[in-house]
């Protein structure tokens, strides 16, 4: 009864921080559209989960940057993901942003 009761009681809690945690993303700070990585384009560029991850917490940090009126957030972004992300996959997550970005231009 007590180990169900514990088991209850830490998914809940789990629950709870993952909720808190993704409630503080504000659609209004996140980069432009077409320079986003969501899990589809991670699955185009074959991120491995902890680069997926590294992804959202750079975003996380530019979206603050951003909320703080930092004017170089961008740039900083694209440091990040140079950093997280291997040569090949950079180079194919810039041609797609740059397609997606020309079709985003009117």
């Amino acid at each position: 009864m007590r180990t169900a009761c514990a088991l209850i009681l830490a998914t809940l809690w789990s629950m709870s921080a993952s909720a808190q945690t993704t409630d503080n993303t504000d659609p209004q700070y996140d980069p432009p559209a077409w320079a986003m990585i969501n899990d589809s384009l991670g699955h185009v560029l074959d991120l491995t989960n902890d680069q997926m991850k590294q992804v959202q917490e750079a975003d996380e940090h530019y979206r603050g940057l951003v909320k703080a009126g930092d004017k170089s957030a961008m740039e900083k972004r694209d440091k990040d993901l140079q950093a997280i992300l291997i040569p090949s996959q950079y180079a194919q997550w810039k041609e797609i942003a740059k397609k997606q970005r020309a079709a985003a231009t009117p």
